[in-house]
């Protein structure tokens, strides 16, 4: 049995077209709000939904002044399509957390990282980072290597995190990365699994987990805003 085929074919079960376009419907209805918001989507062969990534007209700001540290959170998994939810992080000049765009994907292939990668890196002018953290995943390393060759590769994992003055002694130093490293490894300021709290993810549906991270994105900018105000009251 091909079992890359049989788990794919179990995941299109539970992605229905339904689920496609209202998710798609979603976007739709997001960018008449934003007109700049970006939003694309992988079809296989038989023209089903296999992967998708948006960002707002802020994300792609946010990126323009804060891109030289990239995290791709692979880390999620929503159960109800068995799909993952992929954010992309920074941190901005107040070392919190900061959103730059979100994936779905189906599968976690070579293929489909390069796709994200590829499609992220469009999305935000071609514009590159100076240093990419990501789980340690084989897909994941060949598909930066293809995408993004000249950049600076790390990875986070908790033992990482625990050690970050050991392991990244030449960054810890700069701004952002300690505050970085916490957040992206369950700091309750901001993570992953935060951004669906209070939810029972296998019951959440596609738009829905769009909502909840556009909340989650809102809520970070009123505290990026709340710190810049608070330094001008200093």
């Amino acid at each position: 049995m091909n079992y890359s085929k049989h788990l794919r074919d179990k995941q299109m079960n539970s992605l229905q077209p339904e689920d496609a376009q209202g998710l798609i419907d979603c976007l739709k209805q997001l960018q008449v709000e934003d007109p700049s918001l970006f939003y694309t989507l992988q079809v296989d062969a038989e023209s089903h939904m296999t992967n998708f990534f948006w960002r707002d007209s802020r994300s792609k700001i946010d990126y323009d002044y804060f891109g030289d540290v990239l995290i791709l959170d692979t880390t999620f998994r929503m159960d109800r399509y068995n799909m993952i939810c992929a954010p992309f992080l920074g941190v901005n000049h107040h070392q919190q957390p900061v959103l730059f765009g979100c994936a779905f994907l189906l599968d976690e292939t070579m293929e489909t990282y390069t796709w994200l990668l590829g499609t992220f890196m469009g999305a935000m002018g071609r514009r590159q980072p100076k240093t990419i953290l990501t789980t340690e995943c084989e897909a994941i390393l060949t598909a930066v290597k293809a995408t993004l060759p000249k950049i600076e590769h790390r990875l986070f994992k908790p033992h990482v995190c625990q050690n970050a003055k050991q392991h990244l002694s030449m960054y810890y130093g700069q701004l952002g990365f300690e505050s970085l490293f916490h957040s992206i490894q369950g700091s309750e300021k901001f993570s992953n699994a935060n951004v669906f709290q209070n939810r029972k993810s296998e019951a959440m549906t596609l738009p829905e987990y769009v909502q909840k991270y556009e909340k989650a994105a809102e809520q970070q900018r009123r505290e990026e805003l709340h710190e810049d105000f608070s330094l001008q009251c200093e």
